[in-house]
């Protein structure tokens, strides 16, 4: 199976304090156990540096972890979707949604590889579902 995840979850793998961080980490030991594929748009590594950044700067985490953790994100072996290749479609989901670009491109890129998109944020995840598209909640993932 290939799963895409967005950056709401993979902030949570570096976020200790994030709701949702046991099942983030539970997701990558699951996936290493079944072989499914773990993929994202290439925009991935650019959104959690940010998120990270974010969270040094208000002093959830220290400023000097953010880059190791950046390098542990590129080192998970994520299969990469060009964002080029699907901005036009992202552009298609996002005008009826009203989700960013960057949000749509991850609801895109599962469909288009006929994956399922594990998100934490709400509001992605409401339009996966009002779109028909196969999305899940972090939250409800079991934790084994």
């Amino acid at each position: 199976m290939t799963i895409v995840l967005d950056a709401s979850v993979a902030v949570k793998l570096f976020l200790a304090d994030e709701q949702g961080h046991e099942q983030a980490l539970a997701l990558l030991d699951a996936e290493a156990a079944s072989g499914d594929t773990l993929m994202a748009p290439d925009i991935l590594v650019a959104e959690v540096g940010h998120a990270l950044l974010g969270a040094a700067r208000r002093g959830r985490i220290p400023r000097e972890s953010v880059a190791a953790a950046v390098l542990a994100l590129v080192d998970l072996d994520l299969a990469i979707v060009s964002s080029a290749d699907l901005v036009a479609l992202a552009v298609g989901v996002a005008i009826p949604t009203g989700l960013s670009v960057y949000d749509a491109l991850y609801l895109v890129a599962a469909e288009a590889r006929g994956a399922q998109l594990i998100t934490a944020d709400r509001r992605q995840y409401e339009a996966g579902l009002a779109t028909g598209r196969n999305v899940a909640w972090l939250a409800d993932l079991p934790l084994v």
